[in-house]
């Protein structure tokens, strides 16, 4: 299949679309990469693609005129009603979601509320993963286990709730808090939180939504202490692959446990690695992407 797909390409970070562009070019396809904010005339140049995959591109009038079946795979949370500080960031997307749906032949959507509330019928819930070119267990730069505990993500922009779980940790843990905002991606990341304890904090996450900082970690050999998340059990399985807490003084406890069994975090990590190599690489959410497309008629 030819698929033409816009996106921010080459952005840095943790590379997503590289991930994918990778993932469905494994798969046998030949993917054609095209800036989302660079201009192309979409008659003419676009013809002869089988699919059109974007992210978060917002043209619609180039979309209408795109002669090939179009999908979208929005990553991000679109709706968050439980924190009111995210609500005009939430109105942007729900704004998008109504611009954009009207003009697709299907949507893929990380956040499952937004899917089991839909009325169109083309929203389909599909995760993000890890990156297979990067994934692997980190280079040790803890030695001494000195009881790190990491949160890789950003604390400003994330919701009143998000600000309060890192202001309470730098509070009760310290200079043993390291809260990395930026800068720590790929095997970077690996390296940094090799064997120690990586937290993830508990907001904004629901029942069918969390972040996709749980496969990056756990694509990594990471140690991760994740809110309870009751669809997040199909994927990694509590006390053998990830930890959940219930609450934060069940997360303080965890901490506290583990920061003095480092055998145990490594095990945990080990196991973790080997089950998303095995179901939850880009690979596999492309195949899974593929499959819903050819089931429902869209391609051959």
């Amino acid at each position: 299949m030819r698929i033409l797909y816009i996106a921010k390409h080459n952005s840095g970070g943790t590379d997503d679309e590289g991930a994918i562009t990778y993932a469905l070019e494994q798969l046998g396809h030949r993917v054609v990469k095209i800036e989302q904010h660079g201009s192309f005339v979409a008659r003419g140049f676009t013809m002869g693609y089988d699919l059109c995959l974007f992210h978060k591109w917002d043209s619609p009038q180039v979309l209408r005129e795109l002669p090939m079946p179009k999908v979208f795979w929005y990553f991000d949370l679109v709706d968050y009603p439980s924190d009111p500080t995210l609500s005009r960031r939430c109105e942007q997307r729900r704004q998008w979601m109504d611009r954009i749906v009207p003009l697709v032949s299907i949507g893929f959507c990380t956040d499952g509320d937004w899917v089991a509330n839909d009325k169109s019928g083309k929203l389909v819930c599909l995760r993000q993963g890890a990156d297979e070119r990067v994934v692997g267990e980190g280079t040790l730069t803890n030695p001494n286990n000195d009881g790190t505990i990491v949160f890789p993500g950003i604390s400003k922009g994330g919701g009143i709730q998000r600000i309060f779980f890192v202001d309470e940790m730098h509070g009760m843990y310290g200079e043993k808090f390291l809260h990395v905002q930026r800068g720590a991606y790929r095997r970077v990341l690996a390296d940094l939180i090799h064997n120690r304890i990586v937290v993830s904090p508990d907001s904004p996450k629901t029942d069918r939504y969390w972040s996709n900082r749980v496969y990056n970690v756990l694509g990594f050999g990471g140690f991760l202490l994740h809110p309870d998340c009751k669809e997040l059990h199909d994927h990694y399985t509590d006390g053998v692959e990830i930890e959940f807490y219930q609450d934060r003084a069940h997360l303080h406890y965890l901490i506290d446990l583990f920061s003095r069994n480092p055998e145990g975090r490594y095990a945990i990590g080990m196991k973790s690695l080997e089950r998303t190599r095995k179901e939850h690489l880009y690979r596999h959410r492309c195949e899974t992407l593929l499959k819903v497309l050819k089931d429902r008629g869209i391609t051959s």
